[in-house]
């Protein structure tokens, strides 16, 4: 069951403004579950295998907001198989619209 459906059905005759408890081991169960846990989604290191580029080449391009992350641990990008294949997508996008407008295309 996804999560935004487990909450839905936990809130359900919640009156508004009460506050709900979840317990750490079941948040951690959701995320495991929907592929959206921190130990599944991957590092500076392992993204830059991917792309054969440093961790500090994808540091960079998550400062520079091309690729999404978020901090793990405070101290720690992580970033999910999502965000990877946006930054794929984007990427092949970009290459295209240069290639279509190159002096080549124009006549």
């Amino acid at each position: 069951m996804k999560i935004l459906d487990r909450l839905t059905r936990m809130i359900d005759g919640v009156p508004d403004g009460a506050s709900i408890i979840l317990s750490v081991e079941d948040v951690k169960g959701w995320l495991s579950e929907n592929g959206s846990g921190g130990d599944q989604d991957l590092t500076a290191k392992e993204v830059g295998e991917l792309f054969d580029r440093s961790p500090a080449t994808i540091r960079t391009w998550i400062r520079a907001e091309r690729l999404e992350a978020y901090l793990f641990r405070d101290n720690e990008y992580r970033i999910t198989h999502a965000a990877v294949e946006e930054f794929q997508a984007q990427e092949r996008n970009g290459n295209q619209y240069r290639h279509s407008n190159s002096a080549h295309d124009r006549g």
